[in-house]
């Protein structure tokens, strides 16, 4: 009896591990996004945001696709927008061509999503990727959301420097000649009173 029920085990075990993909009892080396975008981002009006994550595919797995688009909350792809095959070519939707691209590498797990001339619409949506392995693994899934803001006006106010009076280094010796010529014309009209007067002799 006991050997039969061992027997009975090792072969549910056998059957089990064979229809059932290693990576749902092995916990430890797991698909996983390490790092991603801000949350929100930031970016002005009119001005081009970067979209990047990193995330560890284990060696083991292999990648099928990565997707980039617009959500619905809970984590719903409703609009896809580009689509990143496992060779690292993109295909972007028509509508999106002059306003999205792919510049990320596939190679060291890094998908990064270039949005251009990011106006305030795009701030009422909740962009994000999944990162695709097959349907016998878990997806990755994560989402972001914009924060654009209007640029500041430069101000047009100019600010005024109060007058300063500046010095004239001749102005003191200028002063001075002045003050000598008005002294020399007073002794030169006394002199000349005092002549007529007889008080002074030739």
């Amino acid at each position: 009896m006991g050997l039969r029920y061992r027997s009975f085990v090792v072969v549910v075990a056998l059957v089990v591990s064979s229809n059932f993909p290693s990576s749902i009892f092995a916990s430890g080396d797991r698909q996983k996004i390490i790092s991603t975008p801000d949350k929100p981002s930031k970016v002005f009006i009119g001005d081009n945001v970067s979209l990047t994550w990193r995330y560890y595919q284990p060696s083991h797995l292999t990648l099928r696709h990565v997707l980039f688009g617009i959500f619905k909350r809970p984590g719903y792809l409703k609009t896809e927008l580009a689509e990143v095959n496992k060779n690292g070519v993109p295909r972007v939707r028509k509508d999106y061509g002059l306003s999205l691209s792919w510049a990320g590498n596939l190679t060291a797990s890094l998908a990064v999503f270039v949005l251009y001339n990011v106006q305030p619409a795009d701030g009422k949506k909740t962009f994000g990727i999944q990162v695709d392995f097959g349907y016998e693994y878990d997806m990755l899934t994560d989402i972001v959301r914009l924060q654009v803001e209007a640029k500041q006006k430069p101000s047009t106010l100019t600010s005024v420097e109060p007058a300063h009076e500046t010095s004239n280094p001749n102005a003191k010796g200028g002063q001075s000649d002045v003050q000598f010529s008005i002294l020399f014309l007073l002794v030169l009209m006394i002199f000349q009173a005092l002549f007529h007067k007889g008080v002074v002799a030739c």
